[in-house]
């Protein structure tokens, strides 16, 4: 029983760590949408003038569609 009591505790502590802790960052596509208008429209290089964390083959997904959306309320 005590251990059921505390898997139920562990579990709502961590729903409730990432609820708060998460639920309040910018999704995603705003960090995306950031790394394309870097590289093309400020002429900047991915990993040479700017620290991206994803690798090389991700870049086309991230810029493809800033190709198509220029304000970030498009792109998401």
């Amino acid at each position: 029983m005590r251990a059921l009591v505390a898997a139920a505790t562990l579990t709502l502590t961590a729903r409730l760590v990432i609820f708060l802790g998460y639920g309040a960052r910018d999704p995603d596509y705003v960090f995306f949408f950031d790394f394309a208008r870097l590289a093309w429209s400020e002429g900047q290089r991915a990993y040479r003038d700017f620290g991206v964390s994803y690798p090389p083959m991700a870049l086309p997904f991230i810029y493809l569609p800033y190709a198509f959306a220029r304000e970030l309320e498009r792109y998401a």
